[in-house]
């Protein structure tokens, strides 16, 4: 058997062209992408938008639950044997105590990270139905997506393939560079935001299902990236943090995209009324 360090290092590296990356190195593709967020730079300077407005404050949210679940897997490694001696001292064997350590930890991180995320984007979608008056007879969180991207006539948007591995290209580390040939495809069919928003709700949902899906999906292949065989009340093959990865950077795109189209429609300051909630509670911003 693996020690405690050997595994929790293992449940949290991925492959890619036969290479193993940790996920911190998958992380900070999302981390490359989120310093060129227009809500950080652009739109403060320009003063497009003021005060805490709700709709850029989703990419906040993205951003700090994605340094959250990076420090989660800091934590994992640098505290796996502490984790080890707190449950050998409540009895348990040896072996029970390491996987439950490196394994179980890393699905609740994983679960938990998700679900931040996702609450996020949820919570702009149902914003942004409200600030922009959009009616519809939808009654889940796809056909909320797909009312909103109607509103803006992106019902059609997204990257093709090529563009997608292209910009995963443009933010991979160094430490990743002798694994971009395998980040390569010829492809130009379309993936709309509509549809990775589809998947990444299959695969949100199936984390609280005990990893099966709860639909039948086509399959969706971007190079090294697929989302196979997925039928409803078996297991799920799409759960790695880089299929996640993928499709959360697709959804940040058009969410900067539905930022934009959506002051200049409604300029006026629309402040986040979760935040302003916890502003009367705390006294401050968080």
């Amino acid at each position: 058997m693996k020690n405690l360090q050997e595994l929790v290092e293992s449940v949290n590296s991925l492959e890619l062209a036969g290479k193993s990356y940790g996920a911190r190195e998958w992380l900070s593709i999302l981390f490359s992408r989120f310093s060129g967020l227009k809500y950080a730079t652009e739109w403060i300077e320009s003063e497009k938008y003021t005060g805490v407005d709700v709709r850029p404050m989703v990419l906040f949210r993205v951003e700090s639950a994605t340094i959250w679940y990076e420090q989660n897997i800091v934590a994992s490694v640098e505290l796996c044997n502490q984790y080890e001696r707190i449950i050998l001292d409540h009895g348990y064997e040896r072996e029970f105590a390491i996987k439950h350590a490196a394994n179980l930890r890393e699905i609740q991180n994983r679960v938990g990270y998700l679900d931040s995320v996702y609450f996020a984007f949820d919570y702009f979608v149902s914003q942004m139905l409200k600030i922009h008056g959009i009616e519809h007879k939808g009654q889940n969180k796809v056909s909320d997506f797909e009312a909103l991207l109607g509103h803006f006539s992106m019902e059609t948007s997204g990257s093709t393939k090529h563009q997608i591995l292209s910009e995963i290209q443009s933010h991979l580390p160094e430490s990743m560079s002798g694994s971009v040939d395998a980040l390569v495809e010829t492809s130009d069919g379309l993936v709309t935001f509509q549809k990775s928003f589809e998947y990444l709700t299959l695969i949100r949902n199936s984390l609280h299902n005990n990893g099966f899906a709860n639909k039948n999906m086509n399959n969706l292949v971007i190079g090294p990236f697929k989302y196979r065989n997925i039928k409803k009340n078996e297991s799920l093959w799409c759960l790695s943090l880089p299929h996640l990865l993928v499709l959360i950077l697709q959804i940040v795109n058009c969410i900067e995209q539905l930022c934009e189209r959506s002051v200049c429609e409604v300029p006026s300051n629309q402040v986040d009324p979760n935040l302003q909630s916890l502003h009367g509670e705390l006294g401050f911003y968080p």
